[in-house]
């Protein structure tokens, strides 16, 4: 029988929930942390959304296990580094501005296809 959990290629928690379970850290960080594991699939990357300052990056960072499994984190407070900006464009003119990029010189080779669903409750 087909199992669309078996089909996954990654696991994306969206910036809501990542920011309700943050809001929640000081009181107790293993509890958001293993909270976000409980989203989480063997084999395949936890995706984290909204990380929009560097004590939120921080705080993964300091608590996020390696033995966790791999853990990708996405946001406004981040900002592509080398080698990545030789393929990326900012899309706002305004440095000041949180920006999203645009791949402009991409390599040759696979590309990412994401598909998203939503929870089953």
């Amino acid at each position: 029988m087909f199992k669309l959990y078996d089909r996954f290629k990654l696991v994306k928690i969206n910036s809501t929930r990542f920011h309700e379970l943050f809001n929640q850290r000081s009181e107790n960080p293993e509890a958001c942390i293993k909270e976000l594991r409980r989203y989480q699939k063997d084999g395949v990357p936890l995706v984290i959304e909204g990380v929009e300052n560097s004590a939120m990056q921080t705080f993964l960072n300091k608590n996020w296990k390696e033995e966790y499994g791999e853990l990708w984190i996405q946001g406004w407070g981040l900002s592509p580094s080398e080698p990545w900006m030789k393929w990326l464009t900012p899309i706002s003119p305004n440095p000041e501005m949180p920006q999203s990029f645009i791949i402009t010189n991409a390599p040759e080779g696979p590309t990412l296809q994401l598909v998203l669903v939503n929870e089953v409750q």
